[in-house]
């Protein structure tokens, strides 16, 4: 937020254009590094679980297999609530939290009776799509050339056959299967072009605006 707030700010004010490309581009890049971190945790969730979870029983491991998919879908979030705030929409995120309470308490009430800790992470993920689909739509007032379907569907492609590559490698040890789901992940970025070089160069910016951040604060 120190850096990519005040950057939305600036080029809101600017040329919204450009904004709607720089958060595009940072959008690809933290959904892409959200399925990474997922795979990760997804693939060693019964190593975690065992060292930190002993006392939650077995249901666990499946419900935190579950939760991790909602890592990329806040990584979205955070962004799409920025662009509100920058273009002074700020007050839709109240609207949009609003509707997902609703939809999180249904969901929790009709499934945790049926699946416990499943449904509750179900409910979890859910309500985290609705909030990424609510926020992209009221985006799209003060920046309407903003469309959520551009950025993600080369790496939620290259997300779907990893998560292939996971489900054929299930009787491998985890540490082999993560290796393996994030080097078919990294090759069909890579093959789909999910991440250009221009998002690098993006990605290389915005951390040494964020080094200099810290320092200044420091």
């Amino acid at each position: 937020a120190m850096v990519v707030l005040p950057l939305f700010a600036k080029q809101f004010a600017r040329d919204r254009e450009q904004l709607v490309v720089i958060s595009g581009q940072i959008i690809r890049l933290l959904f892409g590094a959200g399925v990474f971190v997922a795979f990760i945790l997804a693939t060693l969730a019964g190593r975690i679980i065992a060292i930190f979870g002993k006392d939650f029983g077995p249901q666990s491991q499946l419900a935190l297999e579950i939760l991790v998919w909602t890592i990329p879908l806040i990584y979205v979030d955070y962004v799409l609530i920025y662009l509100l705030v920058a273009s002074g929409h700020q007050r839709k995120n109240a609207i949009a939290a609003f509707f997902c309470a609703i939809l999180n308490i249904t969901l929790n009430y009709i499934l945790i009776p049926y699946y416990s800790y499943k449904g509750a992470a179900t409910a979890t993920v859910a309500t985290q799509v609705l909030l990424m689909l609510l926020s992209a739509h009221f985006v799209r007032k003060p920046l309407p050339s903003f469309k959520m379907c551009k950025y993600i569907p080369r790496v939620a492609a290259a997300g779907a056959l990893a998560g292939a590559a996971l489900w054929l490698t299930n009787g491998l040890g985890s540490e082999l299967q993560c290796v393996v789901t994030l080097s078919v992940f990294a090759a069909c970025l890579l093959l789909f072009k999910g991440v250009t070089k221009g998002d690098k160069e993006l990605l290389s910016q915005l951390l040494a605006r964020g080094n200099a951040s810290t320092k200044t604060i420091s």
